[in-house]
């Protein structure tokens, strides 16, 4: 049960940052429509993004042989953590803009380079080890509350 609890500090963090970074990015894109139309969009966005952070906390669980080895804080953790958002980020973005799931407004920056985005790549880069960080900081504050 632990684990499964640990897992949905994940999802409810994760979920949460990436809408926040998801709405903030939108000008940044062609035209989204409405802001209600905008705001489902990066909604289900938030959902992809999310399922990216659980698959890198999954196969770091793997790795690690441990179910929640980012509780650890150990910089290390983080920092493959970050390396795994940045370079899933490169995939899904050269995937969706190879396939015209989106495109890019004319202030998006991109990498040097290469016609990628720098917001949603800097995004699953932060945002990756900055949930698993969130989560830990929770799951020790819901230790002290259980203690009284």
């Amino acid at each position: 049960m632990r684990v499964l609890s640990a897992y949905f500090r994940i999802f409810v963090v994760g979920v949460f940052l990436n809408f926040v970074w998801e709405m903030a990015q939108a000008p940044l894109y062609q035209p989204m429509g409405t802001f209600w139309h905008a705001t489902v969009r990066c909604a289900m966005a938030s959902l992809g993004d999310e399922l990216i952070i659980i698959l890198i906390a999954l196969l770091g669980s793997l790795v690690s042989r441990s179910p929640d080895w980012w509780v650890r804080s150990q910089t290390r953790s983080y920092v493959a953590a970050a390396a795994g958002g940045l370079v899933i980020a490169i995939v899904v973005e050269r995937w969706g803009l190879d396939t015209g799931r989106w495109t890019y407004g004319s202030r998006m920056p991109v990498l040097p380079g290469t016609d990628l985005g720098l917001s949603p790549l800097t995004q699953m880069t932060v945002l990756v080890p900055l949930t698993f960080y969130a989560a830990t900081i929770w799951h020790g504050h819901a230790k002290v509350i259980d203690r009284g």
